[in-house]
């Protein structure tokens, strides 16, 4: 949503620029005496001839307010956080600090790949900004989850986690491709 907002803001941003320019050029126009560059004359006199009650009229009123409901939602769903808070809970707000959510998944998805026999760690952070937990995905033995436990739980610990960060692990074995043998002829 946050790209969808960019956009939207330097089109609108684009818009008025050019609208400021349009007008400010129209106005030197008329200062000199010249003749406008847009039509202005005809379009108010069709704007003042169209009725509320012509076809069009309500169609384009429907189209604005069906899209300006679209956005009212989109922007009252909730938005999933791209940065979550590190530090002691004890401290004010003014001693915690925030990491990524790519970067804080990248660390414990590394921590976690570094136990031997584990691999193709998929981290996902999940939860609000101060409220949130960890799912580690990977390949591994089951008797492996206590290791890859302990790993992922001092990833965070170095990062300084909140103690009370949720984590959970969901190990799958790890697929042995069985070859045929090469016949040689």
């Amino acid at each position: 949503m946050r790209l969808v907002n960019r956009i939207a803001s330097s089109v609108l941003g684009l818009a008025l620029i050019g609208g400021g320019l349009l007008a400010a050029v129209e106005a030197v126009l008329a200062f000199a005496g010249r003749a406008p560059v847009l039509p202005l004359r005809q379009w108010y006199a069709r704007l003042v001839d169209t009725e509320y009650t012509d076809r069009w009229v309500l169609l384009i009123a429907i189209g604005i307010g069906l899209l300006g409901l679209v956005i009212l939602i989109a922007q009252l769903r909730p938005q999933r956080p791209d940065r979550f808070r590190l530090g002691p809970v004890a401290t004010d707000d003014a001693t915690r600090w925030s990491m990524q959510r790519h970067s804080l998944e990248q660390q414990v998805a590394a921590a976690v790949t570094g136990v031997s026999g584990v691999g193709a760690a998929h981290v996902e952070v999940a939860g609000k900004e101060t409220d949130w937990s960890v799912r580690v995905r990977a390949t591994g033995r089951p008797d492996q989850r206590d290791s890859v436990q302990s790993a992922a739980r001092a990833a965070l610990g170095r990062l300084d986690a909140p103690p009370t960060v949720g984590l959970r692990i969901d190990l799958r074995e790890p697929r042995i491709e069985r070859r045929e043998p090469r016949r040689v002829s």
